[in-house]
């Protein structure tokens, strides 16, 4: 989800987490999309 785009809070909500910080673990960025990120802001 988070690869389309989908917010953090809104798959913290789904998977039950309380914590961003637990979301966080689970939740990476495929390489390309990393990378467009990385272009687009930096």
């Amino acid at each position: 989800m988070i690869n389309y785009g989908a917010p953090l809070e809104v798959i913290q909500s789904l998977l039950g987490y309380e914590k961003r910080e637990t979301t966080k673990i689970y939740a990476q960025l495929s390489g390309k999309l990393r990378h467009d990120f990385y272009s687009k802001y930096f």
